[in-house]
């Protein structure tokens, strides 16, 4: 489980159709690039929430590549040029037991119902693989907000699959 916090808690991940693609995009690619699986994801306004597993053991090298591009990308997006992510250190928790995971993924899709916002996890407008089956592929076009279209290096798309987690 990844939860990140945005700078003083600041809501720089208001959901926005176009925030919701860069994210979905970005995390396609990214997730694909390093070998995770995505079982659960929320963005909050001030805040995410990953559900993964890390077969090839590249957390800290995932982190890295999504956590800077999408803190530019929004930037971008917002017309800021400041930090985005709060300098607390983030809070990864290794979940180890079957017991953990159903409730700790339950808690990340149920955050905007915890917090008031919506009634259903799926109504949240932003970024959410709330109401998406394990075995769900969600494709994103490369957004031409912020990702050069003439950029080789990059996927025109990017799928992301909601899998479901390796449980007994």
């Amino acid at each position: 489980k990844i939860t990140r916090r945005c700078l003083e808690r600041r809501f720089f991940l208001v959901p926005s159709e176009a925030l919701n693609q860069i994210i979905g995009y970005w995390l396609g690619v990214c997730l694909e690039r390093h070998g995770l699986l995505l079982h659960a994801a929320c963005f909050m306004s001030n805040h995410l929430h990953l559900d993964v597993t890390d077969p090839r053991g590249v957390l800290p090298e995932f982190k890295t590549d999504f956590n800077a591009v999408l803190a530019r990308a929004t930037n971008a997006l917002r017309g800021r040029f400041d930090k985005v992510w709060s300098e607390d250190r983030p809070c990864d928790v290794r979940i180890l037991s079957d017991h953990d995971l159903l409730p700790a993924m339950a808690y990340t899709l149920a955050n905007p119902v915890d917090a008031g916002l919506v009634k259903w996890g799926r109504r949240w407008p932003g970024f959410t693989t709330a109401g998406h089956a394990f075995g769900t592929k969600l494709e994103f076009q490369r957004p031409a907000f912020f990702f050069d279209q003439d950029n080789d290096h990059l996927p025109q798309t990017a799928t992301l699959e909601v899998v479901r987690p390796n449980i007994y």
